[in-house]
């Protein structure tokens, strides 16, 4: 089955064509557009480079937050109207479980078309996987962060703390009472995207400016990646996780689903 997903909730914004586990071919949004038309453009390159048409499509995904107002309601708005036209279902997942996945991936790098199983933990992971916690964060702006934290399960992250907004020390504590290691992905332990930064080619990250965000430098027991890739959600955990919910028989009524704002929206800052 082929799957079309995208991620929207954070500065850096995702899309990808999966199929059967395997990403054909993902984009990364380093300027998260403004109107659904311009998202539906970078679909549209997608699925040329797949050579693939969107009939072809069997099943749509996108992350519902927390995160960036703007970025999940343009998202959203983006896959429902690609389910109005093609009407294949559409799911919608947590944007910080599609963060943390980036924890169980065995290569941070690789080529687009690597056949590799989106969420296999088969062999070791350079990212000390034997710590088992993962926290995922995301930078809510106005001094706050939407974190959850979860632990491997065999092959798969289950949820420990779950989707809050907090404050960063009171996430610290948190992850310090945990009394054990943890993988901590998200733009909340690294610096923004410089705004005066040369835009990355197609498929890159742009890089990370070099001083610290609001949950660095962390604590000894706090592993951060080094590899930027991995501090943003990625599309292709998001097809991952819906592929899994959709083999459960489960599905969402695509007219209802709605982001997941976590707080009430102030629309004088909501970015």
């Amino acid at each position: 089955m082929i799957w079309l997903a995208i991620d929207t909730s954070s500065s850096v914004g995702s899309a990808a064509l999966v199929q059967d586990g395997i990403p054909l071919e993902t984009a990364t949004l380093t300027s998260l557009p403004g109107h659904s038309e311009s998202l539906l453009y970078s679909v549209t390159r997608l699925l040329d480079g797949a050579h693939l048409s969107l009939g072809e499509v069997d099943l749509l995904a996108a992350g519902v937050g927390p995160g960036s107002f703007t970025g999940l309601r343009v998202g959203l708005a983006a896959m429902k109207g690609l389910h109005h036209a093609t009407g294949k279902p559409l799911l919608g997942v947590s944007s910080l479980l599609a963060l943390a996945m980036n924890a169980m991936r065995q290569e941070a790098g690789g080529t687009r078309r690597e056949a590799r199983t989106v969420n296999s933990v088969s062999h070791a992971s350079r990212l000390t996987l034997h710590a088992r916690n993962v926290c995922a964060a995301i930078d809510a702006r106005r001094g706050d962060v939407f974190a959850a934290v979860y632990r491997l399960d065999g092959v798969a992250l289950a949820p420990f703390m779950s989707e809050q907004m907090t404050r960063p020390e009171a996430l610290l504590e948190e992850l310090e009472r945990l009394g054990a290691e943890v993988i901590c992905v998200g733009d909340a332990f690294v610096a923004q995207p410089s705004a005066t930064s040369h835009q990355p080619s197609a498929g890159r990250r742009p890089a990370l400016m070099p001083h610290a965000s609001c949950l660095v430098p962390g604590r000894p027991f706090m592993h951060i990646p080094s590899d930027e890739s991995l501090h943003f959600p990625s599309a292709a955990n998001v097809a991952s996780i819906a592929a899994r919910r959709f083999e459960r028989g489960e599905t969402d009524n695509a007219a209802a689903l709605e982001p997941r704002y976590v707080r009430p929206v102030d629309f004088k800052t909501a970015g």
